[in-house]
């Protein structure tokens, strides 16, 4: 699919079929069409995706799930140089992903880590963000204690992921959202001057991503930026809302 210079979209946490190629593809403003994407993915895979456009262009790796959890736990399949286990509450295995071989074993099958049933991701193992091509892995994260954390691993379940594990990491929510590319519905939630839903409005289009400078409570101070796509606008900073209680209101992506 990237051979047609097609990047499928993964918008709430779900990686479809890719090759063991892909995640040696270097993804730089990876852009597709709507119609390209329409005509890439079923209509099943779309009704479990949010697009998510910046300046009437669609870029991968965006999601706008709830918040759940105190945080979230990054595991870095680059770094991990072992078996990332995921267990039960009694110790037994869960699932186990094998970064080096490729491999994702739940319960008593072994998947292909670039060729996950839809239907597995679905209902057995469906993390906050994971796209192996990308070596991305993050879970929310709903308790932490001195030896492991407890995570989200679908819908309907929490794991326990043990701290000692390699290249594994907690973010609280609000050190999380500096980790991420940050873009927004300028209809409902405008950069604006400052901290306040009656402050003037600096910016109202959808033409750029953003970087985190600051956080204050549901708030956050972003300034444009140049990694994704060129900020030709200058400075261009403000205050936008990034959450309502547990309801996420801004896109956060990790790869552009």
């Amino acid at each position: 699919m990237l051979n047609k210079k097609l990047f499928i979209l993964f918008f709430l946490s779900f990686s479809i079929a890719c090759t063991p190629d892909n995640k040696r593809k270097e993804l730089k403003q990876v852009k597709v069409s709507l119609e390209d994407q329409s005509n890439s993915i079923t209509k099943e895979e779309l009704s479990l995706r949010e697009v998510n456009q910046v300046g009437g262009e669609i870029y991968p790796v965006h999601f706008s799930k709830d918040i759940n959890g105190e945080g979230v736990v990054v595991v870095d399949l680059e770094a991990t140089k072992e078996i990332i286990q995921i267990k039960n509450s009694d110790g037994s295995i869960y699932a186990s992903i094998n970064y080096k071989d490729q491999h994702l074993k739940l319960k008593e099958h072994t998947y292909n880590l670039f060729d996950i049933p839809l239907e597995t991701y679905k209902d057995l193992f469906n993390p906050r963000l994971f796209y192996p091509e990308n070596r991305i892995l993050h879970f929310e994260c709903t308790k932490e204690n001195k030896s492991s954390y407890k995570v989200i691993v679908n819908s309907k379940e929490e794991k326990i992921l043990d701290k000692s594990s390699f290249g594994v990491e907690f973010y609280k929510w609000e050190d999380y959202l500096s980790l991420a590319y940050i873009s927004f519905n300028p209809q409902k939630n405008p950069l604006r001057l400052s901290p306040s839903e009656k402050a003037e409005v600096v910016y109202e289009y959808n033409d750029y991503f953003f970087k985190v400078l600051k956080v204050e409570g549901d708030w956050i101070k972003i300034k444009c930026d140049n990694d994704c796509k060129t900020c030709d606008k200058g400075s261009l900073e403000g205050w936008i809302k990034w959450k309502n209680g547990k309801k996420l209101l801004v896109y956060l992506g990790f790869i552009c």
